[in-house]
This record gives structure tokens, C-alpha cells and sequence, in this order.
């Protein structure tokens, strides 16, 4: 037996996201408190756009020094006098968002408005890499 019928729909699902983004952590962590209709499923924290330049700034600096250094290392021990330094690439990771808690920690909110949603900051890690090419020089 064969039926012409159309498959009919017997239901929907849907989801909701809603992205608070901001510096002043604990008005977030107040403001997601009071939201008592959806649970609370990711909370990260990373570094402003700001701050991740500045930190990249200062840490590319140590790295170019430290190519350098080793550089003149491996140009000595090679039995060179000197090297010049030549294709260079400077690269900075990603910035990656830093869980502030486990997922096992995470509750879906009460309905107390005055229970401020348990934040934690944490650290973040700004890594650059310095990758060239080094001729020796006699």
C-alpha cells in the first residue's frame, strides 16, 4: 500500500540566544541575574579589544628581542661573526574566550531578582610568534 500523503508537521522546537557583552562586570552579573525565563548556559570573559592590542604591543617587543638574541646565539656557535635577518612574519594568536566557570556550575536563574549571577574573571593569554629567515654573516 502506498500513501500519497504529505508528511504533516507535529511540532517545533526553537532556541533563544541572548549576548550581554560589556566591561563593568558586575552590572552584567546583575543584569543576568534578573533574567529569570532563560538558563544560563556560557559565561567567558576576554580581553577588550584595547587591552589585547596593548598586551600584543608589549609582548611583540620581548618576542623580536628574544629572535634576535637567539639569533646572534646560533650565528656565533655556527662560527659566523654576525647574521642579518631576513623574510620576518609576526603573528599574534586569536583571542580566545576564558570560561569563568564550569558548565556544572551554571544554574538556570531563580526567580529572585536580587541574586546577581556568580561571576569570576579570570586570565587570558596573549601569545605572538616571530618566525624568519637568518643569514649568517662572517
Amino acid at each position: 500500500m502506498s500513501s500519497s500523503a504529505a508528511p504533516q508537521i507535529t511540532g517545533w522546537q526553537g532556541s533563544v540566544e541572548l549576548l550581554v557583552q560589556g566591561r563593568d562586570i558586575e552590572a552584567i552579573s546583575k543584569l543576568s541575574g534578573r533574567i529569570s525565563s532563560l538558563a544560563i548556559a556560557n559565561v567567558s570573559y576576554g580581553l577588550s579589544r584595547e587591552a589585547r592590542e596593548k598586551a600584543e604591543d608589549d609582548v611583540v617587543g620581548q618576542a623580536i628581542a628574544s629572535y634576535k638574541a637567539k639569533a646572534a646565539v646560533y650565528a656565533k656557535q655556527f662560527g659566523y661573526s654576525g647574521y642579518r635577518i631576513g623574510e620576518v612574519s609576526v603573528n599574534a594568536d586569536q583571542p580566545v574566550a576564558m570560561m569563568a566557570a564550569p558548565m556544572a556550575r551554571m544554574k538556570v536563574m531563580s526567580a529572585s531578582a536580587d541574586e546577581a549571577l556568580p561571576t569570576e574573571s579570570g586570565k587570558a593569554t596573549v601569545t605572538v610568534n616571530v618566525n624568519g629567515n637568518v643569514l649568517m654573516t662572517k
